[in-house]
């Protein structure tokens, strides 16, 4: 895919022209993190990253992350099979998910989802909560929902893990990760 954008030089001035070459930075970097997702010729050994929580101003925090992005589908009333770009992302204390509908707009808003991953050819359920766009694990008085602490286990396991996401509309999210390297790198950033 090639994006060709012409600007018109010599009426702007320097910050004009500077603010367009980030502009159009920010574009080539995203088109080379989708590339990365959907290239099956990656070297990668993991497909974890680390990075670090900003504040307000974009100042590191020292709270470090693990992440790791997949491509799916999402489905609703208005769409099946739609594409998805799905984050999971794990701190010192917590799991979650963050979902992008058509690969571009993020779930937003509040509610309550039910997750289920296949790990080892093993279900288990997991209730979370939408909130600040990032779905949360909780815990659930109900024995057939697994912890926190269940879904870190699996997720440390070697493999692919399959997701399947779903709120109280009926809206479905279908992703599948790698996990292969994330036990190494999670016990880097957090023992």
């Amino acid at each position: 895919m090639l994006f060709v954008c012409v600007f018109p030089l010599f009426s702007q001035n320097r910050e004009d022209i500077k603010r367009q070459i980030d502009s159009l930075q920010a574009i080539l970097d995203q088109l080379d993190q989708i590339e990365s997702l959907t290239n099956p010729e990656s070297t990668e050994s993991s497909s974890w990253s680390i990075e670090e929580f900003t504040d307000k101003f974009d100042r590191p925090t020292g709270e470090k992350f693990i992440y790791t992005k997949a491509l799916g589908q999402f489905s609703n009333s208005a769409t099946t099979n739609s594409d998805l770009l799905a984050f999971v992302g794990i701190t010192k204390e917590e799991i979650f998910f963050q979902l992008y509908e058509y690969a571009k707009m993020l779930v937003k808003g509040e509610g309550y989802y039910v997750i289920s991953m296949l790990s080892d050819e093993k279900e288990y359920l997991f209730f979370s909560e939408l909130k600040q766009n990032r779905l949360f694990i909780k815990k659930y008085n109900d024995k057939k929902f697994s912890t926190k602490e269940v879904l870190l286990r699996e997720l440390l396991k070697e493999g692919k893990k399959k997701l399947y996401i779903q709120n109280s509309r009926n809206v479905t999210y279908k992703f599948d990760i790698e996990t292969n390297g994330l036990n190494d790198i999670y016990n880097s950033v957090f023992k």
